[in-house]
């Protein structure tokens, strides 16, 4: 259960100390000249970097909470995205490959605009 597990929690907590090092590092930075003003930001950007880092991880934990069995792809072949409304095949964590890529890249599989041209849609009209 995800609410139960101790990871999450865990990683909650690191979420939310890492806003608040986010939040302070940015308030150091109009207070700082020169170089020591350009380390503070560098500070804040890879704090936000971290913070990111922890979203993507916390959706995974969570992935593999919901999941009954782990992923075998020979088993997800016949399987639909998780992703509300998405109709391409799965091909891991029980999503499919755009939606993949976008936790790969963003940490969220809805960070970006929804998916327009897909292989497996040109594939469906084509028949």
């Amino acid at each position: 259960m995800p609410g139960n597990n101790p990871a999450l929690a865990a990683l909650a907590r690191c979420r939310q100390a890492l806003r608040f090092a986010h939040i302070d590092a940015e308030m150091l930075v109009p207070l700082l000249i020169g170089a020591r003003a350009d380390r503070a930001d560098e500070l804040a950007s890879k704090i936000a970097d971290a913070a990111a880092f922890c979203k993507q991880l916390n959706f995974l934990i969570e992935s593999d909470c919901r999941a009954e069995l782990p992923v075998n792809v020979s088993r997800d072949r016949d399987k639909t995205c998780r992703v509300e409304g998405c109709p391409f095949p799965v091909k891991a964590s029980g999503l499919c490959s755009a939606h993949l890529q976008r936790v790969y890249r963003h940490g969220d599989p809805l960070a970006t605009k929804p998916i327009t041209h897909h292989r497996a849609d040109k594939e469906r009209n084509s028949q």
